[in-house]
């Protein structure tokens, strides 16, 4: 059992993305995060045949040009994407999206903390979760 090392979110929100870094930096393991605020782009970078999957990845549902919707849609048909654990990382906490975003293939459902703190902790249990799934 290993924890998952290698990250990658998709956040349009460059704040958003800073904050989500620190936090796992806070965290008492090592990762390396893959970071795209563009949709459109981490799309391009997951589709490359030469890139390998990460080992978990966030991706925001509100986004411009490509949505959380469609960017999760999209990797779920990419081959070896089918068991990566995909975690929507959202502002939006209601039931209808998260239970849509279940349907479409994420295996979790985060709603974007308003602390530093709360998040490193809800990171720790989705990371530690995932742990224990490898």
């Amino acid at each position: 059992m290993s924890y998952p090392n290698r990250i990658f979110l998709i956040d349009d929100d460059e704040d958003d993305g800073f904050v989500f870094n620190e936090a796992l930096n806070s965290l008492p393991h090592q990762f390396e995060l893959l970071y795209y605020q563009d949709s459109e782009q981490a799309l391009a970078r997951l589709s490359d045949n030469a890139f390998s999957p990460p080992d978990i990845m966030f991706i925001d549902w509100n986004m411009p040009k490509l949505s959380g919707n469609h960017c999760l849609q999209s990797i779920r048909k990419l081959p070896g994407y089918d068991a990566v654990p995909i975690i929507i990382y959202s502002t939006s906490n209601h039931e209808q999206l998260q239970a849509e975003a279940r349907q479409l293939g994420a295996s979790h459902f985060l709603a974007k903390p308003s602390t530093l703190k709360e998040l490193v902790i809800k990171l720790e249990a989705i990371l530690n979760k995932q742990k224990g799934n490898n």
